[in-house]
């Protein structure tokens, strides 16, 4: 059984992950990142709103920021996913898919959220999740401005996402696929609005290479698409928080205090694993206070 002793070990090894690995680099500590590659971005063919690096791919920053990392000889990166970890008196003990064990005396999560596919998956959504279908208009919207935009959505939050992509542009459609339409005051708005609601049941995503442009219904109808949004359900990309008894919020992400300390003494989080905006720069931010507290924890129980 191989073992290592580390300072702090990353889970995770995207925005956060390596903000976090770096900052306690430079705080001269020795740091394990793990990361099995599976970014919930690795779709995305751009990323924006990270000045200095608009316009530039997911995998070419992760790329660069790994790069910054390994600049420190304290800090290692391994291709690899932690499948367990257990406390044991002061010390965590993390072991990888091999079998192997490396122990530290802090734990940083960052391991993301995994988004969950529509039940009964629409043909064509996988396809196009990250490319022409999306979650956010501040991430991507204002490259499809002003096109056709449809809204996988019912009820309440089909207002509320239509409200918001009202400023990116005016032709907007929700389609409900037989859910509940939004109704009472919020029908009203949407109608004031210009902003249409379609109830029919959908049958298939129609693209090419990834880029939708028609709605098929059961029907065999279709309606035009320049760009369609969805919101589906995530939970944790990694169940070792919960396991090591890390609380959750209701919409399931890890419950941190200001400083991105868990409920669990030795365990922090950051990025997406913590909050609902998904955004680079607030991830990698996360995770530089992330290592900010970690070394300031260490220090503490050392001096």
């Amino acid at each position: 059984m191989q073992t290592n002793n580390f300072d702090v070990i990353v889970i995770g090894g995207s925005f956060a992950g390596l903000s976090a690995a770096l900052t306690v680099a430079r705080a001269r500590r020795k740091v394990l990142v793990l990361d099995n590659g599976q970014a919930c971005n690795r779709m995305a063919p751009f990323s924006h709103n990270f000045i200095t690096h608009d316009g530039e791919t997911p995998h070419a920053i992760t790329l660069k920021a790994r790069e910054d990392v390994l600049k420190y000889p304290n800090a290692q990166i391994l291709n690899t996913l932690a499948i367990s970890a257990t406390k044991e008196e002061n010390e965590f003990l993390v072991t990888l898919e091999d079998g192997s064990i490396r122990m530290a005396r802090k734990l940083v999560f960052a391991s993301g959220i995994k988004d969950i596919m529509p039940v009964n998956e629409l043909e064509g959504f996988h396809e196009c999740w990250g490319k022409s279908i999306l979650h956010c208009p501040y991430c991507h919207g204002y490259e499809f401005k002003e096109k056709p935009t449809l809204i996988i959505s019912n009820g309440d939050a089909a207002f509320e996402f239509a409200k918001v992509l009202s400023q990116w542009t005016d032709d907007i459609t929700i389609l409900t696929s037989g859910g509940e339409a939004p109704d009472g005051k919020f029908a009203e708005s949407l109608n004031r609005h210009g902003i249409k609601v379609d109830t029919r049941i959908i049958k298939s995503i129609n693209h090419n290479d990834g880029l939708v442009f028609e709605i098929l219904f059961e029907d065999d109808s279709t309606v035009e698409c320049g760009v369609l949004y969805a919101s589906p359900d995530y939970r944790q990309a990694c169940s070792i928080p919960e396991e090591l008894g890390c609380k959750l919020s209701e919409k399931h992400h890890i419950l941190i205090d200001e400083s991105q300390r868990t409920s669990v003494p030795g365990v922090y989080a950051a990025g997406d694993c913590t909050n609902m905006i998904r955004a680079i720069s607030i991830a990698a931010a996360n995770g530089t206070l992330a290592g900010f507290t970690v070394n300031k924890d260490l220090i503490e129980e050392d001096f």
